[in-house]
Order: structure tokens, then sequence, then C-alpha cells
């Protein structure tokens, strides 16, 4: 009798520790897969002036066509470096930001649709900081 009941209860803590298991692999299986940008549907386009920014300038994001009053993630990337904020478009589908530079190399900003379940890729900048 005392065999099956230790039986009984290591079958028992397997099984719980398989379900435990599956639902922490669920969890970031769902969590990864969650937040990547798709692409397709609406497209906008952007602009940095001036075109190559020295280090510590200020320059400016422009960017137009995103729909009206989208809720827009903008992600830069300069130097290995990555800054990720969200705005707002305007009525009008435009958005503008200030931005400053840190490091010299290659920059880019990226603007997604931040309004569903998923980002939705709007347009990209790139630009030089010298």
């Amino acid at each position: 009798m005392r065999i099956r009941s230790v039986l009984s209860h290591s079958f028992q803590a397997i099984a719980e520790g398989a379900l435990i298991a599956l639902i922490v692999v669920g969890l970031v299986a769902g969590t990864a897969l969650a937040g990547k940008p798709t692409r397709g549907g609406p497209t906008g386009s952007c602009s940095v002036t001036p075109g190559q920014v020295a280090v510590a300038a200020d320059w400016t994001l422009d960017a137009r066509n995103l729909g009206a009053n989208r809720f827009v993630m903008v992600r830069i990337t300069n130097g290995g470096s990555t800054t990720a904020f969200n705005l707002g478009s305007d009525a009008a589908g435009s958005l503008s930001l200030t931005w400053h530079s840190y490091w010299a190399g290659a920059a880019k900003v990226e603007l997604f649709d931040n309004g569903g379940r998923k980002l939705q890729w709007l347009t990209t900048c790139t630009f030089e900081v010298v």
C-alpha cells in the first residue's frame, strides 16, 4: 500500500512539473511573438534634418502619412544604443520630433503603429552622425 501511495504522489509531482513547464514555455513564446512588428498596411514617409548630423547636435524628425491621430512608437538606434517611446500623430497624420545625437555612425529611426495588438511598421529613416 505504501508503494502505491509513493508511486501515485510521484506521478502527480511529475505531471504537475510538466504542466508548470508547459505554462512557462507558453508565456515565454507568447511574449516573444507578441512584440514583433509586422510589415504591410499603410506606410508613411519621414525625413531627418539636417541629413548629416554632428555628434552632440540636435536633429529633427518630420514624419507624414502616418494616419490621423495614431499612437506611434518611435525607435531610434544610434551607436549601439536604442531609445523608444510613443507619440501621437496629429489629425493630418504627421508628427515632428527634435532629438539629440550622442554617438558617431549610422543612425536609424523607425516608426510603428502601436494602436493594435501588434506593432505595424510605418516607415524608416536613416542618417549619418559625424
